[in-house]
């Protein structure tokens, strides 16, 4: 099966899975999306990592068509920030 992940980098701290599912939908269904901290560990809410960390997500679609069409969103800013795709 292809893949149909992409990588979102400079993300805000404070940017939810939430608000990155909806931002990108509009591409494709979104199957998940993970939000992790430089280290590559999942980022947990309530453990709260340094904040200082970078941040970065990798969202999963069910199409690659959907994948492709996301990376039209590198450099879109979301809330302050210019997201790498």
């Amino acid at each position: 099966s292809d893949w149909c992940y992409i990588y979102v980098g400079n993300l805000n701290k404070e940017i939810t899975e939430r608000d990155l599912a909806r931002t990108f939908r509009r591409f494709g269904h979104v199957h998940h999306v993970e939000i992790r901290v430089t280290q590559g560990c999942p980022y947990i809410d309530n453990e709260r990592p340094n904040l200082q960390s970078p941040r970065y997500a990798t969202i999963e679609f069910y199409s690659i068509g959907a994948a492709q069409r996301a990376l039209d969103l590198n450099g879109y800013s979301l809330l302050g920030t210019k997201l790498a795709v």
